[in-house]
């Protein structure tokens, strides 16, 4: 009995840091776009992966030894590697490149869609592992009309303006949120493909290649690599606590906690990150972003309700 109580309580302590690790990600957004305008777009995305690659690195060769790394194949390297790499510049460059903050809000609702993207790539990827309902497609476009809701401006929904906005103004925010999303779904899945029961994590160097990749940019484009008092904070947030433990503490309850709880949270991120970005950067929020958020979280429980696993 006192065995079973303390797997119990081992339990509720990893799910509750899954749902740290959720939160911790929906306020990444607004620390990111600070830093960027004052600190420049690329520079802030070299020091903060660089940063987090470090801190990530060191615990991962303390955890399982640098002789781990030796044990991942190549295709993971070339595949793994690549995808989170281009996850990571595409997040960051995302944020920064929206021309107004309003887009940071709204084309971060893309970007957090990866619960949805990471569902439909794992039908696909594990066909034979689940069976899918005729309904789901419903979800995927439920969330897609989410998207367009929050982005609309104005007093009344047009898809045609919306859609102007969102790939005219805002074309390079909405392409590298697309791009951000897909490769961290295949990311996902294919690093589950890939790694099975294995503990070889390279997460810390794929994040170090991407920083020095951004900061090769700068050679080539002024930026304004203004610092001051309040990046502190920002950069901490995003080095320590975005990337390190909200990764850490993602990773630790989907292996030692109450993962299907962790995954239902995670489907609100889109509310969450869209009202914490909003608020910090001093963007009003409008009905419409509440209501497109809405939308897609709807759309994604929608999708994992038709998902059931095929029995053994």
């Amino acid at each position: 009995m006192e065995q079973e109580n303390k797997n119990v309580s081992q339990k509720s302590k990893y799910t509750f840091l899954g749902f740290l690790g959720v939160l911790i990600w929906g306020a990444s957004n607004a620390f990111g776009r600070s830093l960027a305008e004052t600190f420049g777009n690329f520079s802030s995305t070299g020091l903060t992966n660089i940063g987090a690659g470090i801190i990530s690195t060191i615990y991962q060769i303390r955890k399982t030894g640098i002789e781990s790394y030796k044990r991942a194949p190549l295709r993971y390297w070339l595949t793994c590697g690549i995808l989170y790499v281009v996850y990571k510049l595409s997040t960051n460059l995302a944020v920064g490149v929206a021309v107004t903050r309003e887009q940071v809000v709204t084309s971060g609702l893309i970007r957090v869609m990866w619960p949805l993207l990471t569902l439909i790539v794992a039908v696909i990827m594990f066909r034979d592992e689940n069976k899918v309902s005729k309904a789901f497609p419903a979800g995927i476009i439920l969330s897609a009309l989410g998207i367009l809701v929050a982005n609309t401006e104005g007093d009344s929904f047009s898809l045609i303006n919306t859609l102007k906005v969102m790939f005219g103004e805002g074309f390079w925010a909405s392409a590298l949120s697309v791009v951000s999303c897909i490769s961290w779904a295949f990311y996902s899945n294919l690093n589950r493909k890939i790694v099975g029961e294995e503990n070889y994590d390279a997460a810390g160097l794929f994040m170090i290649i991407t920083g020095v990749i951004a900061f090769a940019v700068t050679f080539f484009i002024d930026e304004p690599q203004h610092f001051y008092m309040q990046q502190i904070g920002e950069v901490i947030y995003i080095v320590v606590f975005s990337s390190f433990l909200g990764t850490l503490f993602w990773n630790s309850s989907m292996q030692k906690g109450n993962q299907m709880l962790v995954v239902f949270a995670a489907n609100f991120i889109p509310v969450f990150s869209t009202v914490i970005s909003a608020l910090f950067l001093g963007v009003k929020v409008t009905p419409f972003m509440v209501i497109g958020s809405i939308l897609v979280v709807a759309g994604t429980i929608w999708c994992k309700k038709c998902v059931t696993p095929v029995e053994q």
